[in-house]
């Protein structure tokens, strides 16, 4: 008997990235988080972003947005489409809903992060070690570079996912700026097709 769906993310809809000579796919990627970022600060908690296609070192040239409502789906839509980026380089898929019997595998998509020097320097080699074990280990995960807004320095998001048998998250969906899941917030997405 297929489980019942128990997530609070019930739609979503995928932005097709459209590979052109005057940008590469990574390049790409950035721009469009970097435009859902603006979206996320504007509207904290609508959407839970997902990387259908990760695979390896590449985050793919799609990009899911999950929602718990179609209003909260339908504003990040209309919202991004205004942009010229995604007007000029994506195709968006219709809304649909999560399947109601959907039994599959569930994702995590994580921001990676690695422990800064000042926090090594004050916790000593235990930390060294960490912070020397997460630098090797993130050398297999994509990522994608993105400006800061406030200081205008760029900085990479280096992003991991992790694949689970049942749903997890909270009612509430409070993620980092980028709909991303944090070592505290976790949000599994299912693993559809």
């Amino acid at each position: 008997m297929p489980k019942a769906r128990s997530s609070v993310l019930k739609y979503y809809f995928d932005i097709n990235l459209v590979v052109s000579d005057e940008m590469s796919l990574p390049a790409m990627v950035g721009q469009a988080m970097d435009k859902i970022h603006g979206f996320i600060a504007d509207n904290p908690g609508k959407v839970v972003v997902a990387f259908p296609e990760f695979e390896g070192r590449s985050l793919g040239g799609k990009i899911r947005l999950f929602a718990q409502s179609f209003q909260d789906l339908d504003l990040a839509k209309e919202s991004l489409r205004s942009h010229f980026f995604f007007r000029d380089y994506s195709v968006y898929s219709l809304a649909q809903e999560v399947p109601e019997t959907f039994d599959g595998k569930w994702q995590v998509f994580c921001r990676a992060q690695i422990p800064s020097k000042a926090k090594v320097a004050s916790k000593g080699s235990i930390m060294q070690k960490k912070r020397k074990q997460k630098l090797e280990e993130i050398q297999q995960y994509p990522y994608f570079n993105v400006k800061s807004r406030s200081n205008g320095q760029s900085f990479t998001i280096i992003v991991s996912r992790q694949e689970i048998d049942e749903p997890v998250g909270a009612e509430d969906i409070v993620l980092n700026g980028y709909g991303l899941s944090t070592k505290g917030r976790v949000v599994a997405v299912p693993a559809l097709d």
